[in-house]
């Protein structure tokens, strides 16, 4: 390859009954052990010559080649292609550069904004979007790798219910695949024995909860059963307020929240 340390290696020996070697060299009069000429692809031919004392001589040759160094490798697992992602949704990049084979190194590796790894994608537009990453190498090579992905609205919350003995029921339209999380809370100062039984995290405790997975666009009707921490409330209090929090997360994406309420709900 292009530039690879490479030393000669050879020797030479007298024919019978000669008076001995006088000289034994490549074709640029070098002994062995000197550094091959790698610096540019091709083929080449490397010739070692022979000579007596008493002026005979003989030759041998090879032939070498320098294969170019290959281009920069890219490996772009996200945003991952075709992918869909709901508006406003947090998502970051992803990706790695490499150099070719007997490339002298990278001098960047960066998004079409010039942003690394890590960087958040643009989420904020509805559509088809287009992310490549470019890798340059020292050498002038480069290589591009691209990926599509479409934005799509955010889930929407609608008919929010709390109904008698605490279990809260709604609709979620979603549209695009995805994770959707519900839960409800109710503060640590709603309720006196029913805290002490339970032992609840400081400020507040997990009143409902609610896990669905969607592989593609539809409107789910979603029903948040009551925790037994929240029964022991209703138990010892007619009445309650919740903190009703609805999350969505989207493939490779991070937890969003996409409705946050207040719900007062009785026994």
């Amino acid at each position: 390859m292009v530039n690879q340390a490479l030393a000669s290696n050879f020797s030479c020996t007298e024919g019978a009954g000669g008076p001995g070697i006088s000289s034994c060299t490549d074709q640029d009069g070098r002994p062995s052990g000197a550094a091959v000429d790698t610096s540019t692809p091709g083929t080449y031919t490397f010739t070692v010559t022979a000579q007596s004392a008493d002026g005979l001589s003989s030759s041998s040759s090879v032939t070498y080649t320098i294969a170019p160094p290959t281009p920069p490798r890219i490996w772009l697992p996200l945003p991952t292609n075709r992918a869909v992602y709901a508006q406003g949704q947090a998502v970051n990049s992803f990706y790695l550069c490499a150099d070719g084979t007997g490339g002298p190194g990278l001098t960047s590796c960066a998004d079409q904004n010039g942003q690394g790894s890590g960087a958040a994608i643009d989420t904020s537009t509805l559509g088809s979007h287009t992310f490549t990453v470019t890798a340059s190498s020292q050498d002038g090579q480069t290589s591009s790798a691209s990926v599509t992905y479409r934005v799509v609205p955010a889930p929407a919350v609608a008919h929010v219910v709390a109904h008698r003995g605490g279990v809260v029921t709604l609709q979620v339209t979603l549209y695009g695949p995805g994770t959707v999380n519900v839960l409800s809370t109710a503060a640590f100062t709603s309720f006196a024995r029913a805290a002490v039984a339970v032992q609840p995290p400081t400020g507040s405790f997990v009143f409902g909860s609610a896990h669905l997975v969607s592989y593609h666009p539809q409107t789910l009707q979603v029903r948040v059963p009551v925790s037994q921490a929240g029964k022991l409330l209703l138990r010892d209090h007619p009445r309650a307020t919740l903190q009703l929090m609805v999350l969505y997360t989207g493939p490779r994406g991070q937890p969003d929240l996409v409705k946050s309420l207040v719900l007062r709900i009785s026994r």
